[in-house]
């Protein structure tokens, strides 16, 4: 997008200067979409994209088209708290949304629409539609866990079937990937063709895994941690042997655990409200810029619950006996059943405002939980 949009003021100021242009085109008001691509597609967050990653934050906020003005209204995001996370987490999939289960052509209509009436409607589809690609997701990944469970002893999980939905195939390899900590393939395979995705782990280059596959594959593509593929059924097995034989060469399962780092150890009374309008000057925080995690050890549980239409949520109750907070953790709802009131636990997490029905609170969004020191022996 950053490209994209250098090219478009080159082309602009070329055209003002041959005089073909009267000076009344200007290239700010894409600035919002600039935002959007950069986040939603994982650029990296330094340099020139960041600084056209924050102008267009800044124009999201202020003057965003009217089909992204209606998008950030049916996510139930004030306007002008809007920043990467709210491109990342709750623009990008409705966008996204459309054309993994059918078109883009819905997104497309509703980034260049200029009907009110119309851009409400529209951002009101991409809504249902990324309601049911949730719960296709969340479906699907609990069939592929099944399958999954089955190769914990195995370097990389390798999953297949003739039911898997081709435009959510990556999303079900992150939350495998996320979930056991291997590099995972997943893939939609039918009589003549597999097309599939794949998702790693930084231990593992998964595109150049997939080249020592190059004589099998129709087409493949991706970086480090991300690929997509193809490739005939009928070399399907021969496939799945080379690629498990490349990770078992490269991969040593004993050390195949994740690994969470805090760019700070801070008591609880030392994170506040300011803590929080510190650490958004750091914005736009993204891919090679990383939101900033913090740690407090030893504080003890004085409620949790799952959450979420699944349970694949958790809410915790924290406190280190002299303050407590809310902690929200997503998709660490199994630890629901590990842990109980009253343990104590360290935490790794990132500081937020939390609003609802107007009210904002400080909340803890956890990045990884572990029993203290003390209570792991």
């Amino acid at each position: 997008m950053g490209v994209a949009y250098r090219l478009a003021e080159a082309l602009l100021a070329a055209a003002r200067k041959l005089g073909v242009s009267d000076g009344d085109l200007d290239p700010r008001p894409l600035l919002d979409l600039v935002a959007i691509g950069t986040v939603a597609d994982m650029v990296p967050l330094v340099g020139e994209n960041r600084v056209l990653a924050r102008a267009g934050l800044e124009r999201l906020r202020q003057a965003p088209r009217i089909g992204v003005r209606e998008l950030v209204r049916v996510s139930d995001t004030p306007l002008a708290s809007v920043d990467s996370a709210t491109i990342a987490f709750r623009l990008a999939p409705r966008i996204n949304a459309a054309g993994r289960l059918d078109t883009a052509q819905a997104a497309f209509r509703l980034l260049t629409e200029t009907d009110p009436a119309q851009a409400a409607t529209l951002a009101q589809q991409l809504d249902a539609i990324n309601d049911e690609r949730k719960t296709l997701l969340d479906a699907q990944t609990a069939e592929a866990v099944q399958r999954a469970a089955e190769q914990q002893e195995q370097p990389l999980l390798f999953v297949s079937g003739a039911d898997y939905h081709e435009g959510i195939v990556g999303l079900v390899a992150s939350r495998l990937c996320e979930t056991y900590h291997r590099p995972t393939l997943v893939m939609r395979a039918d009589s003549d063709t597999v097309r599939g995705s794949a998702r790693s782990i930084p231990e593992y280059h998964i595109t150049q895994a997939l080249e020592s596959c190059d004589d099998l594959l129709l087409r493949y593509g991706g970086h480090a941690q991300a690929a997509g593929f193809t490739l005939a059924a009928d070399n399907l097995t021969p496939f799945e042997e080379r690629l498990r034989q490349h990770a078992a060469e490269r991969l040593d399962l004993t050390t195949l655990v994740p690994r969470h780092c805090a760019d700070a150890l801070l008591e609880l009374a030392e994170v506040t409200e300011g803590t929080v309008e510190a650490l958004n000057l750091l914005e736009p925080v993204g891919e090679e810029n990383q939101q900033a995690t913090l740690a407090t050890t030893g504080l003890r549980i004085r409620s949790l619950r799952a959450c979420g239409s699944e349970g694949q949520h958790l809410q915790l109750r924290v406190t280190d006996g002299a303050i407590d907070r809310p902690v929200i953790a997503f998709r660490l709802g199994h630890l629901a059943q590990e842990l109980k009131p009253g343990d104590t636990v360290d935490l790794m997490y990132a500081p937020s405002i939390n609003t609802w029905q107007g009210r904002s609170t400080l909340q803890l969004q956890a990045r990884a939980i572990r029993p203290s020191a003390a209570a792991r022996g």
